[in-house]
């Protein structure tokens, strides 16, 4: 047996170093590429060129294009206009399918759910109130803990949320799927991915965190078995969280619901929502430290916003429009994804107007550029921490806040799988920079005078997550 994994081992390391010269399947529409170089890796940094022309050439001329798709070598990603935006969004999944993608990209959905301002002040005092001093802080990690506490009363109740076995667990697994998606994407062939559980460092610790994450969750999901049998004989539900929810969706299909199946269902909301939340609030606070007359001006309506209403709800908080518009303009200019509205065509598909793509193809839209284009948004390349403020003064209140979705702004993508833990993310947001920008002074570590670059690697796009910035209680 192990002289076989061995083999096959040599087989996968071999695939690696040959596969760039695979042939690709020929579509009816412009491929672009990068002259001389054009190499795999190339593509890892530099795929922003790339979007850029074909955004000019083709995209604002209505047109399709297509480019090299790391994901699947032999398929390329087609890139279409936001003509099509409509017909993604209706198209059955049987043919274009958004969990078909994600399950190809390992990449997942979230949920959203309640307010809680009780975890975020905790985590911020422990995290950051051991010292009254200037505390350098790596933002990131600060973040994931953050948001990992507040989201656990959501995700898994009261008996978990603060138990630091569990967080572990979480931050454990996120951390090892990242790294096992990428490592085993890029040195295994499709036909070898067999071979990592048995050799592959992250992949081992996925299967352990299976395991851990099992043991905490079984009573827990014992408590709300129990809890529905209950609620089935007139007694009053004592759970609202996503281990009642889950179970009752299973229930409800005639399924049942294993903790194995619990403890996917829930790394599945966890990697999908705290990795994203974290990356996005420290992608804010940077362009915080970077408009300091902003966060004035937000220190101000936040105190202003308490001093009325006394307390934190979402009817508070969805009064901090100062906020939620340089959220919002945040997350324009730096969004965390160069595509959105992906799917994966299950069947052969031809849209409306003739186009026609095969089955296993991956399509998208532009979002990093139409966020940045000036035909759609004035000065768009300025920032302009009040530009949607001014657009919910005329009267579109709901239309341009933070977690709303639009056609020319689509970082939580559209249509029926827009991220509908966007919500969930505003309102933690908001609650955690509630706390920080009223109890701490943050500042750049020496030699960084503004916003570190932005790291690329393909589509996406992930803030500078090693800056450690320097804390201090006020």
């Amino acid at each position: 047996m192990f002289a076989a994994i061995i083999v096959a081992a040599v087989m996968a390391t071999a695939w690696f170093f040959i596969k760039s010269g695979f042939s690709r399947v020929k579509l009816d529409m412009p491929y672009l590429e990068f002259e001389g170089d054009n190499s795999a890796a190339r593509y890892a940094s530099g795929t922003r060129e790339i979007m850029k022309k074909g955004y000019e050439q083709y995209i604002k001329k209505g047109l399709p294009f297509s480019m090299f798709n790391h994901v699947n070598y032999s398929h390329p990603l087609v890139i279409l206009p936001t003509k099509y935006l409509d017909e993604l969004r209706q198209a059955p999944q049987s043919k274009l399918s958004f969990p078909i993608y994600l399950e190809k990209l390992t990449i997942v959905n979230d949920i959203g759910g309640p307010k809680m301002t009780d975890e975020s002040i905790h985590v911020i005092k422990m995290e950051l109130s051991r010292n009254l001093n200037w505390t350098p802080v790596i933002t990131f990690q600060f973040m994931l803990k953050l948001f990992s506490r507040i989201t656990s009363r959501v995700f898994v109740g009261p008996e978990l949320c603060e138990n630091d076995a569990w967080l572990g667990v979480i931050l454990g697994y996120t951390n090892s799927a990242f790294r096992a998606t990428h490592g085993v994407r890029a040195k295994y062939h499709p036909s070898m991915r067999w071979l990592a559980k048995y050799i592959d460092k992250d992949v081992k610790d996925v299967y352990k965190f299976r395991q851990m994450a099992r043991n905490l969750l079984r009573p827990v999901l014992e408590a709300r078995i129990a809890d529905a049998k209950a609620e089935s004989e007139g007694e009053p539900a004592s759970y609202a969280d996503a281990v009642r929810w889950l179970y009752d969706a299973y229930r409800s299909k005639s399924k049942t619901m294993s903790l194995d199946t619990l403890a996917q269902d829930e790394f599945v909301i966890a990697v999908a929502s705290i990795h994203s939340t974290a990356a996005t609030a420290v992608s804010i606070l940077y362009d915080l430290l970077d408009h300091p007359d902003s966060l004035a001006e937000i220190q101000d309506e936040i105190r202003q916003v308490s001093g009325q209403y006394g307390e934190w709800t979402r009817k508070s908080l969805g009064q901090l429009r100062i906020l939620d518009s340089f959220m919002k303009e945040s997350q324009r200019m730096h969004t965390l994804q160069q595509v959105t509205m992906q799917r994966l065509a299950v069947t052969p598909y031809t849209f409306k107007d003739g186009l026609h793509i095969p089955s296993g193809t991956q399509v998208s839209i532009p979002n990093e550029l139409l966020g940045l284009d000036p035909e759609l948004h004035e000065n768009a390349d300025i920032f302009d921490a009040k530009r949607f403020l001014r657009v919910t003064q005329e009267g579109e209140i709901n239309r341009f806040q933070f977690g709303a979705v639009c056609d020319n702004l689509l970082s939580w993508g559209s249509g029926h799988h827009a991220c509908p833990g966007r919500f969930l993310a505003q309102e933690v947001m908001k609650l955690m920079f509630i706390q920080l920008l009223t109890n701490y002074q943050v500042q750049y570590p020496a030699g960084v005078k503004s916003r570190p670059a932005d790291i690329l690697r393909h589509h996406q796009i992930m803030p500078a997550l090693a800056v450690p910035l320097a804390f201090k209680e006020i």
